[in-house]
């Protein structure tokens, strides 16, 4: 109805760019399964997320040798995933009622149309991807390469040094 368009248009903001063809598009409470856009303990604590964090987890080593096409198709299959829980999930953006001293309370959430889903599992990647190069060990100017890998305890480099046992005396010469 008109009436509705005007709310909605009224509560538009640039955090939530979607807006809902119709009333039946926005959700008052996402399910287990939704993966929730936007920052802050809301979103990271829900379940739906949570599970999303894994999956991403778990595809990070396939993504981060892959050409860009098949990233592309890595994020479309975790997406594929999500949609195939029970129920559903779906990528959902936060449409904001107001602000509430200082803080912003949600009035109702909407989908996000499945491009936006695929731009945020492909930073979710990226993102995760640097976390793990971040932390991987330098090995020899900086190369990587040896991430992952377990190391060859037979290298005269990693052999632990031998210690004298207590019963040996040294002497001084």
């Amino acid at each position: 109805s008109a009436t509705l368009k005007i709310l909605i248009t009224e509560k538009y903001t640039a955090k939530s760019p979607f807006l809902p063809a119709t009333q039946s598009d926005m959700i008052a409470v996402p399910n287990q399964n939704d993966v929730l856009f936007g920052r802050g303990k809301v979103a990271f604590n829900h379940e739906g997320n949570s599970r999303f964090r894994s999956i991403v987890e778990s595809r990070i080593d396939e993504y981060s040798i892959a050409h860009v096409k098949k990233k592309r198709l890595i994020a479309i299959e975790i997406i594929e995933m999500i949609e195939s829980l029970d129920p559903p999930g779906r990528f959902l953006i936060e449409c904001p009622k107001g602000n509430n001293g200082g803080k912003n309370v949600v009035d109702y959430w909407v989908p996000a149309d499945r491009e936006k889903a695929v731009s945020k599992v492909c930073h979710r990647l990226r993102e995760k991807r640097k976390e793990t190069r971040s932390i991987a060990p330098r090995v020899e100017g900086g190369d990587r390469s040896l991430k992952g890998k377990e190391p060859d305890l037979g290298s005269e480099a990693l052999k632990e040094e031998t210690l004298p046992d207590e019963s040996t005396t040294l002497s001084a010469n």
